[in-house]
């Protein structure tokens, strides 16, 4: 199957700064990579965002009742 993503992971190179994006499944897998971001750090950011989910609890859409995704920023001098 092939799956498409549109909003936000595509729009997320127009706003201000970002220069890369990286989606990728629970196994570490890269799902998609777009500008800057390197396919091969996949395994590592989902690492980042398991440790991150535990530290910050899963938080709850009061609306929906269901979980809501984590979105992790990474901000460096790096250009």
């Amino acid at each position: 199957a092939i799956m498409s993503y549109t909003t936000p992971f595509a729009d997320a190179l127009d706003e201000d700064g970002v220069q890369g994006t990286l989606c990728a499944d629970a196994r570490g897998l890269c799902v998609q990579a777009s500008g800057t971001a390197d396919p091969n750090t996949a395994g590592f950011f989902t690492a980042l965002v398991r440790r991150a989910a535990t530290l910050a609890g899963s938080p709850i859409d009061e609306s929906s009742g269901e979980r809501e995704g984590l979105t992790v920023s990474i901000e460096t001098e790096k250009q």
